[in-house]
């Protein structure tokens, strides 16, 4: 199960994240040239609005 927090920016930001794993599918040999893709990913990520997301940590049962 993905934390609250993740689940929010994979929503937010899903575009981006899906251009970046095109960009690794079709460069595997050098998943360096994907750097701007990774860019815009995490600049979408530093902008979600994170605010009545719970942050508790989830705990798993053992």
């Amino acid at each position: 199960m993905l934390s609250p927090v993740i689940q929010k920016i994979r929503q937010e930001c899903s575009s981006e994240f899906v251009e970046f794993e095109r960009c690794l599918r079709e460069h595997q040999g050098q998943p360096a040239s994907c750097s701007p893709h990774v860019a815009r990913f995490l600049g979408c990520a530093e902008t979600v609005d994170l605010s009545g997301v719970a942050t508790n940590p989830v705990t798993q049962p053992s």
